[in-house]
């Protein structure tokens, strides 16, 4: 059983010409909160991007952050403070990865669409997983969601709390109309997790496809009773 969440927010540093929003959005479940870094900050904290949910801690990883992943795993633990007991780093997730890297080398501010999102449990700062948008908005205002946990983390609702909180965050952003995902045909765990988060599926053969519409603004309209 997911357990509901009432309530998350969003914190992080985001540079004057970021074309990410500073405003506090969401929905009845979920609240998202970013804000801009103060005067002052080193650079370094300028460019940091953390979603808080009531179990996780969801971080963007910084290109620098992202090659530490991939080529030095101790180092990044000792940075972030955490962890990494999630999905081994290693196949084609690692190929993956290594793209994504120069990517996001190329358009780092952009890095928040390009770069990967560590899921670390505020209890014990293990990171349980991992997440990402595969690329910017494209020019119907869809982005792609992916996801990965480790496997003794399955169950928990960890990735369900997670896609939540990133989608609730990129229907805010600029350009974006509508958050796409595809899963496997026979990924049944995965499709509940999208159908939890909202998700509809709209295509598929051998692989599916699910997106999420943003919200309709719903108008609530006060009657009155007129007495003749």
């Amino acid at each position: 059983m997911e357990r509901k969440i009432r309530k998350e927010a969003v914190s992080g540093f985001v540079g004057s010409r970021s074309k990410f929003l500073d405003k506090t959005c969401g929905t009845p479940d979920i609240q998202v909160i970013i804000k801009r870094f103060r005067a002052g900050e080193p650079e370094r904290k300028r460019h940091e991007m953390q979603i808080e949910t009531e179990r996780l801690r969801i971080t963007a990883l910084t290109p620098e952050q992202l090659d530490w992943w991939l080529n030095d795993l101790p180092w990044l633990e000792e940075k972030l403070n955490c962890s990494y007991q999630a999905e081994p780093l290693e196949g084609i997730f690692k190929e993956i990865v290594s793209g994504q890297l120069e990517i996001t080398r190329q358009d780092s501010d952009n890095y928040l669409w390009h770069s990967f999102w560590l899921l670390i449990r505020k209890s014990d700062n293990v990171v349980v997983g991992s997440a990402d948008f595969k690329n910017v908005p494209d020019e119907k205002g869809q982005v792609e969601i992916g996801y990965g946990l480790g496997k003794a983390f399955e169950h928990e609702g960890y990735m369900t709390e997670a896609v939540r909180a990133m989608c609730s965050w990129a229907k805010e952003q600029e350009g974006v109309s509508c958050i796409t995902a595809e899963t496997e045909a026979d990924g049944f765990a995965s499709q509940r997790i999208l159908k939890r988060c909202g998700f509809t599926e709209y295509a598929g053969n051998d692989t599916i496809w699910w997106r999420m519409q943003p919200r309709p603004v719903l108008l609530r309209v006060k009657a009155e009773n007129i007495l003749k």
